[in-house]
């Protein structure tokens, strides 16, 4: 796993992120600095929780952006995103 903007865009260019997980309240730059990243990588990624919750869930105080470097664990992340959200 990788925490932090800059982290994660090393890890979606380098093809170790298998998924990609943005906090509702991120800033907007966040979203518009991963977005290209993703599609053109073709990586997975979803907008969920806010960064206190995000960050709770990894054991830190506070994460915007993340990103999983386990394929399995990745498509899990995906999974459950997708059925919490509806």
């Amino acid at each position: 796993m990788r925490v932090g903007t800059d982290a994660v865009c090393q890890a979606v260019e380098t093809g170790r992120a298998t998924a990609i997980v943005i906090a509702g309240d991120a800033p907007n730059w966040v979203g518009e600095r991963l977005g290209g990243r993703l599609r053109a990588k073709l990586v997975p990624g979803r907008v969920v929780l806010n960064g206190d919750a995000l960050g709770h869930a990894v054991g830190r105080e506070r994460v915007v952006a993340l990103a999983i470097t386990d394929e399995s664990m990745g498509r899990r992340v995906i999974e459950l995103s997708e059925a919490v959200s509806g």
